[in-house]
C-alpha cells in the first residue's frame, strides 16, 4: 500500500511538471506570435503537445491553432491543409470563425476567388475583430472587383473607415471604378488625394493624365506628360510616350507626334492600328506621301470609321503619286455612309469620277456609281458635275437604248440633260434605222426634246403665222427642217433627213413636185451605229434644195476627230 501510495504521488508530481513545462512553451509561443516571429513561435507551440499530458488536450488544441496560423503567415505549402485539418478535428473550438477567415484569406491571396468567396460566406462577420473586419471588406471587395461586379465591390470598399491601414487601398479601387465608368470628377478627386499616398503616389499622376486626356485637355497632357516620362520606366514610360504623342496629334503638331511615336516604338510599344494611323496621318500632313502610304495601309481592313478615314487619305496619297487605280479602290472603301457622311460623299464622287476616267470603254460601273451618287446626294454642289460625267459615261458606253431610258425618266432635267437626251435619241434612231426598223427609228428621232427654236421654222414662228400657213405632211416638214436648221447643228439636220425617209417610206405620202418623190431620194446604207465622236453623214450645203441630193460617202473620222468628246459640258 505504501509503495502504491508513493507511486501515485510520483505520478501526480510528474504530471504537474509536464503541465508546467507545456504552459511555459505555450506562453512563450504566444509572445513570439504577437511579435510576428512566426518561425520561432511555431517551434514553441510544437513543444507544447510533447510536454502536456493527454488530460490537457485543450492546451494542445490551442497550440494546434497557433501552429496553423503560423504556417499561414509563413506562406508554407501545407498551410491550407493545416487549417482544414484543424476545422475537422476541432469543430467546437472558439477559434473556428478565425480559422474560417484565415482559410478564406489564404484562398484569396492564391487567386482562387470563387473558392475564397464561398469560404468568406462561412465567416461570421459580426464576431470578427475590427481589424479582421477591415481585412474581410478589402478582400471581399477585391474578389468582387476581380469578378466584375463593381457595384458589390464598392459596397465593401466603402465600409472601410478612414483613416485606416486599408483606406488608401479602398480609395484606389473606388477611384479606379469611377475612372472606368467615365465619372471623371470622382476619379480626379480620388486620384488627387492618392497622389500624396505612399502606396499610390507614383501611379496616381498617370491616371490624372488619362483623365485630362479623356476630357480633351491636350495642353495639360503634353506639358505634364513630358515631365512624367522622365521619371517613369518600363511599361509605364512606354504608355506615357504614346499618350503624349496623341496629345500632340490633337494639337496639330505632327512633327512632335512623329517624335514621340518613334520613342514609343523604340521603347517596345506595339504599333497597332491606332498608332499607325497617328503616324501615317502625321506624315501625310507633312506632305511625305510615300512614307505615309505603308502606315495607312496597316490601318485599313476593319469595317469602322478608322478604316474609312485612313482609306480616304490613302487614296489621296495614291493620287499624288499618279496611281489612279489604287486611288479608286481606296475611295471605294471610304465611301461608307455609315460613318463620316462628309468623307463618304467626297469618296463616292471621286470613286465615280475615277471609274469614268479609267473606264477604258467599259463605263457600266461608272454609270452605276454616278447614279448612286446623284440619288444619295441630289442637292450636293457637285451633283451637276456628276450628271455631266454620267452623260459622258452613257455616250462612251454606246448603249444608247439604256442611256435613253435612264435619261428619259430622270427627274427635273436641266438644259444639259435635255441636250444629251436629244443627241442620244438621234443615235438611238440611227441604230433602229440600221436594223431596218423604220417605225422605231422615226419614233425615236421624233421623240427627241428640242432645246431651242430654230430660226426660219415656218410653222413654229407664232400661233397666228401657223394658223395662216398650210401644214405640210410629216416628211415634208422634216426635209424643210434640214434646210432651215443651223448648218453647225449637223446631227439635227441629218436627223430630220432620216425622219423624212422613214416617214416617207412608212406613210407613202407624196412629196411636193419641186422636191421630187421619195423614190428619187437614195436611202443611206447604215450597217452599224454611228460613233458618237464623229459626224456620220454630211448634207450638201446650198442656198436652195437641188432636184437630186444625197449624202456623201461616209468617211472614217480622223484620229483627231475620234478623240473629241461629243458633249461640250464634260470636264
Amino acid at each position: 500500500m505504501l509503495i502504491a501510495a508513493l507511486g501515485c504521488l510520483w505520478c501526480g508530481a510528474d504530471a504537474s511538471v509536464l503541465t508546467s513545462g507545456g504552459r511555459t512553451h505555450f506562453d512563450r509561443g504566444r509572445e513570439l506570435y504577437a511579435l510576428g516571429r512566426w518561425a520561432d513561435a511555431r517551434e514553441e507551440f510544437a513543444a507544447v503537445c510533447g510536454a502536456v499530458p493527454q488530460t490537457e488536450s485543450s492546451l494542445c488544441a490551442e497550440a494546434d491553432y497557433y501552429m496553423a496560423m503560423c504556417a499561414m503567415e509563413l506562406k508554407e505549402a501545407g498551410a491550407e491543409a493545416r487549417l482544414a485539418e484543424f476545422l475537422r478535428r476541432n469543430p467546437e473550438s472558439v477559434h473556428v470563425n478565425d480559422v474560417e477567415f484565415a482559410l478564406a484569406s489564404l484562398l484569396c491571396t492564391a487567386g482562387r476567388y470563387d473558392e475564397a468567396q464561398r469560404a468568406f460566406g462561412k465567416v461570421d462577420y459580426a464576431t470578427l475583430s475590427p481589424e479582421h473586419r477591415q481585412q474581410y471588406d478589402i478582400r471581399m471587395g477585391y474578389i468582387r472587383f476581380q469578378q466584375g461586379d463593381y457595384d458589390d465591390a464598392l459596397r465593401y470598399f466603402r465600409r472601410i473607415p478612414s483613416p485606416s491601414e486599408y483606406s488608401d487601398h479602398a480609395l484606389y479601387y473606388i477611384s479606379y471604378i469611377a475612372y472606368v465608368r467615365g465619372d471623371n470628377a470622382a476619379a480626379r478627386a480620388g486620384f488627387t488625394e492618392l497622389s500624396r499616398s505612399a502606396a499610390y503616389g507614383a501611379v496616381a499622376p498617370f491616371y490624372l493624365l488619362q483623365i485630362e486626356f479623356n476630357e480633351g485637355n491636350y495642353r495639360y497632357v503634353v506639358t505634364t506628360g513630358g515631365s512624367l516620362i522622365d521619371r517613369a520606366a518600363g511599361e509605364r514610360r512606354t504608355e506615357l510616350e504614346r499618350i503624349v504623342a496623341e496629345g500632340w496629334f490633337h494639337l496639330g503638331d505632327y512633327g512632335r507626334t512623329e517624335e514621340f511615336l518613334d520613342a514609343y516604338r523604340r521603347s517596345g510599344g506595339e504599333m497597332g492600328r491606332n498608332e499607325n494611323y497617328l503616324l501615317g496621318y502625321s506624315l501625310y500632313r507633312q506632305a511625305r506621301y510615300d512614307e505615309a502610304r505603308p502606315c495607312l495601309q496597316q490601318v485599313c481592313g476593319a469595317d469602322d470609321a478608322l478604316t474609312q478615314n485612313a482609306s480616304y487619305h490613302l487614296a489621296d496619297c495614291y493620287l499624288r503619286g499618279g496611281d489612279k487605280q489604287r486611288a479608286m479602290q481606296s475611295f471605294a472603301m471610304a465611301a461608307n455612309e455609315a460613318f463620316d457622311a462628309a468623307i463618304a460623299e467626297d469618296a463616292l464622287f471621286n470613286y465615280g469620277k475615277l471609274q469614268y476616267e479609267l473606264g477604258g470603254g467599259l463605263f457600266n460601273e461608272a454609270i452605276h456609281v454616278l447614279n448612286r451618287y446623284i440619288a444619295q446626294y441630289p442637292t450636293s454642289e457637285r451633283a451637276v458635275q456628276a450628271r455631266e460625267l454620267l452623260i459622258a459615261a452613257y455616250y462612251n458606253s454606246r448603249n444608247y437604248e439604256a442611256a435613253y431610258t435612264a435619261l428619259k425618266h430622270y427627274p427635273s432635267p436641266d438644259g444639259n440633260l435635255r441636250a444629251a437626251l436629244q443627241k442620244i435619241a438621234y443615235f438611238r434612231g440611227l441604230e433602229a434605222y440600221s436594223r431596218g426598223d423604220l417605225d422605231g427609228s422615226a419614233q425615236s428621232l421624233t421623240s427627241a426634246p428640242s432645246t431651242a427654236r430654230w430660226p426660219g421654222s415656218g410653222w413654229a414662228r407664232s400661233p397666228s403665222h401657223a394658223a395662216t400657213t398650210p401644214r405640210p405632211n410629216a416628211a415634208t416638214r422634216s426635209i424643210c427642217t434640214v434646210r432651215l436648221a443651223p448648218r453647225t447643228n449637223t446631227p439635227r439636220r441629218i436627223t430630220t433627213w432620216v425622219i423624212a425617209i422613214s416617214i416617207g417610206a412608212t406613210c407613202r405620202t407624196p412629196m411636193p413636185r419641186s422636191l421630187g418623190s421619195t423614190s428619187s431620194i437614195p436611202r443611206p446604207t447604215v450597217t452599224r451605229p454611228m460613233r458618237s465622236t464623229a459626224r456620220p453623214m454630211h448634207v450638201t450645203r446650198c442656198g436652195s434644195f437641188p432636184r437630186r441630193w444625197r449624202p456623201t460617202k461616209r468617211r472614217r473620222p480622223s484620229a483627231r476627230t475620234r478623240n473629241i468628246t461629243p458633249i461640250s459640258s464634260v470636264p
